[in-house]
């Protein structure tokens, strides 16, 4: 009979899984900064802009909402 002391893992992975929700959080707002950034550089780099602040403030996520909701915008 083989016995394995698995207390300091179940530990261990019931602490991964309360912090699981804000890493997926956290990558998801980083990847959707990163989108915001490069739409904002693509527009510069295409288009010739008279008040440039003003148009690429217009490009810009909204916390809290989907893609789809903020196409409805």
């Amino acid at each position: 009979m083989i016995r394995v002391d698995t207390t300091k893992t179940v530990k261990a992975l019931n602490a991964m899984s309360r912090q699981l929700p804000f890493a997926v959080s956290l990558g998801l707002n980083r990847l959707a900064n990163a989108g915001q950034k490069a739409q904002r550089d693509h527009t510069r780099q295409a288009f010739t802009l008279r008040k440039e602040r003003f148009i690429l403030d217009t490009i810009k996520r909204m916390p809290g909402r989907g893609l789809r909701d903020q196409a409805e915008v």
